[in-house]
């Protein structure tokens, strides 16, 4: 029999959720499903095969103790906050869909009123003032036998804070990886983000109870410490968020570097190979 279970991620720090997240993708079970939606406090998340130097605004992210992380998908660079509602579907091949949750989500956020559609990209679009503003992007992992969705639905996102944490693209960054596809964002008008999740979390139940048994549970912050663990560690570690960045190159002027897993293998300037790239230390390398 096939089953889903709906879960509500209580805790609030990013790290624990992308652990969880990867966790439950990992043990998910054949003829299995689970709904994963939760908050994170502010946060940016790039793709897995993206460059977070070019993406995001690191030096800003820095002096403002906002964390950076990798995902395990692919797709482009999001900022995250309280805000913002994230939402993760998973489930066993072949019952995994990639077009399932979108439109799901989609079908909800029209039942509130809001006039939104989904392009091929798996975006979700409101139609407001004439104009089509990007509330909801998407990222995909699959394996052989498992796939995940997660996407974001902007609610009451500092959206100042989102242009500045995302304000990159260093012209002397020559990146190889997968770059981001930038599209005018707003928050959705006059609805509270607990009336949102309420909606998305009710018509995710309605459709996955025509497949199955449905089954609802929590995860606070504490819990499954000790299956989390190594995601965590995964999680957290230089090497992933920025180590796993392909090959790059810099450019600008005289200095030029080629730095591979985040590590500058070659310069013009010898004392800096071998050093982790930073933005700090190419502008004043010695």
């Amino acid at each position: 029999m096939f089953t889903t279970t709906l879960w509500r991620l209580t805790s609030h720090d990013p790290l624990h959720n992308l652990a969880f997240e990867r966790f439950l993708f990992d043990s998910l079970g054949q003829k299995e499903a689970a709904l994963l939606m939760w908050r994170n406090s502010p946060a940016v998340m790039v793709g897995r095969a993206q460059n977070p130097w070019y993406e995001a605004n690191t030096e800003f992210l820095h002096s403002h103790h906002i964390p950076l992380f990798r995902r395990i998908s692919g797709g482009g660079t999001v900022y995250h906050d309280l805000g913002n509602l994230n939402f993760t579907f998973m489930a066993s091949k072949p019952y995994f869909s990639r077009d399932l949750p979108i439109t799901i989500a989609r079908d909800a956020l029209q039942s509130l009123g809001f006039k939104v559609y989904a392009d091929p990209r798996r975006s979700i679009f409101l139609q407001h003032n004439g104009s089509a503003f990007k509330i909801t992007g998407s990222a995909i992992r699959e394996t052989l036998t498992h796939g995940l969705l997660h996407g974001t639905i902007l609610v009451d996102a500092d959206l100042a804070m989102l242009h500045e944490a995302l304000r990159a693209h260093d012209p002397h960054v020559h990146v190889n990886g997968i770059p981001s596809v930038p599209s005018p964002v707003t928050n959705l008008p006059n609805v509270t983000i607990d009336a949102v999740q309420t909606t998305v979390h009710e018509h995710f139940a309605a459709h996955m109870k025509r497949e199955g048994v449905v089954m609802y549970r929590t995860a606070h912050a504490d819990d499954y410490a000790h299956q989390l663990r190594p995601h965590l560690r995964t999680q957290r570690s230089w090497e992933w968020n920025y180590g796993r960045t392909p090959h790059f190159s810099y450019r600008n002027g005289a200095i030029s570097a080629d730095i591979r897993h985040g590590i500058i293998t070659e310069s013009s300037v010898a004392n800096i190979v071998g050093k982790r790239y930073s933005p700090r230390l190419m502008a004043g390398p010695r």
